[in-house]
């Protein structure tokens, strides 16, 4: 007996990246994968509650100065993983993604 209720078939997107060889050095090989988008949504959603979690201090003034506004550059890894790029790497994030967080003004309505 057959289903005949709707499928609901998941969306796919397709992410292009770099691997390194199978020896350590500056050889990185293109790959191509195609993910399920639920998949990296919830990569993603797991990436900004880590990053919530890092930013979550009282930050104190300098002088009359303030922090307001803090960016994070990412990549997106070919398996659809978020991962946060520090100083040195020698990678080339043009493909990646950056995310600047700017503190709510007092009198500021959430959107």
């Amino acid at each position: 007996m057959s289903d005949t209720g709707t499928t609901q078939t998941s969306q796919k997107i397709t992410i292009v990246g770099t691997s390194s060889g199978a020896t350590r050095g500056p050889v990185r090989d293109i790959v191509e994968r195609t993910v399920d988008v639920t998949q990296v949504r919830a990569n993603f959603e797991r990436f900004l509650q880590n990053l919530k979690e890092i930013i979550n201090v009282e930050v104190p003034h300098v002088g009359t100065f303030v922090l307001d506004e803090v960016s994070f550059s990412a990549e997106i890894s070919v398996s659809g993983d978020f991962k946060l790029l520090g100083v040195g790497t020698g990678i080339d994030a043009q493909g990646g993604v950056t995310f600047t967080l700017r503190q709510k003004q007092q009198n500021q309505q959430p959107q």
